[in-house]
């Protein structure tokens, strides 16, 4: 499913959406994650943009960040174990 507003995904000059920058900062910053979403159900009714996710999704959406956050976190963990103490 593509990125939308409106029914219209932008695109930059590159060909880049603001999505594929996104994502592929979050892939490559240190203490960063990416939460997919466009699997998700969208609310199909009373939403003109068709942008907002049900209440199911949501959950799913916390889930999905809880557990990249907790990645993050071990992976923090682990690299700073791995140094010596002063």
């Amino acid at each position: 499913e593509p990125a939308n507003y409106f029914g219209r995904e932008t695109r930059a000059a590159d060909g880049t959406t603001s999505r594929d920058r996104l994502q592929k900062l979050a892939e490559t910053a240190l203490r960063a994650a990416w939460i997919p979403t466009r699997d998700l159900p969208k609310i199909t009714s009373g939403d003109a943009l068709g942008v907002h996710y049900n209440g199911n999704a949501q959950l799913a959406i916390g889930r999905r960040y809880a557990e990249a956050f907790a990645a993050l976190v071990a992976a923090d963990s682990a690299e700073n174990s791995a140094v010596p103490a002063e």
